[in-house]
């Protein structure tokens, strides 16, 4: 994740997932735009707000700055990764 964007970080989060997952996109914070985004398996995206795509039905990534206070509805199954950094 060292060196790339939020919106990079959930496009090579996209393509890594399997064919068989189940999670129809990635949510991220989109920092110029203050606001939080998501990009579905074909590369479209919307904010959050107006997407079509609920953030239950995605891979939530939380950058740094945003790891605190933010509100989603995530999934009651969904699984937390931490990545801790030097």
């Amino acid at each position: 994740m060292v060196g790339l964007s939020n919106s990079e970080v959930a496009k090579r989060i996209l393509e890594l997932l399997p064919q068989s997952s189940t999670l129809k996109g990635a949510v991220y914070f989109e920092v110029a735009e203050n606001t939080w985004y998501l990009i579905n398996k074909r590369g479209r995206s919307w904010p959050l707000g107006s997407s079509p795509i609920h953030e239950s039905q995605a891979f939530v990534y939380f950058d740094e700055s945003r790891c605190r206070g933010a509100d989603m509805k995530l999934s009651s199954s969904a699984t937390a990764v931490l990545t801790i950094g030097s």
